[in-house]
């Protein structure tokens, strides 16, 4: 099993470590609204409005959940530690 790996995936395709992707962990809007200082609803306007992409997953009830990438997220709003400065400035 491991060799079949090492030689090619299903499809036939080399793998390779430089050519790999490894993701990243996605988030909900809260922990995004969270850690760049946003409110919840400033991250839901910017999925309804496109500039913020998502990930769109059923839950056990039915119900949508919306994952984002982090990196999108830092592409969007910059920096989170810089944005939390900035935020912290803007409550004084």
């Amino acid at each position: 099993m491991l060799a079949s790996f090492m030689d090619g995936n299903e499809l036939g395709e080399k793998m390779t470590a430089a050519t790999e992707i490894v993701p990243t962990a996605l988030c909900t809007p809260g922990f995004i609204a969270k850690k760049w200082g946003k409110r919840r609803v400033s991250v839901w306007a910017a999925i309804q409005n496109g500039r913020l992409p998502a990930l769109t997953a059923t839950d056990s009830s039915g119900g949508p959940v919306y994952l984002v990438n982090p990196l999108d997220a830092e592409r969007l709003w910059g920096n989170p530690a810089a944005a939390a400065d900035q935020t912290a400035t803007n409550n004084r």
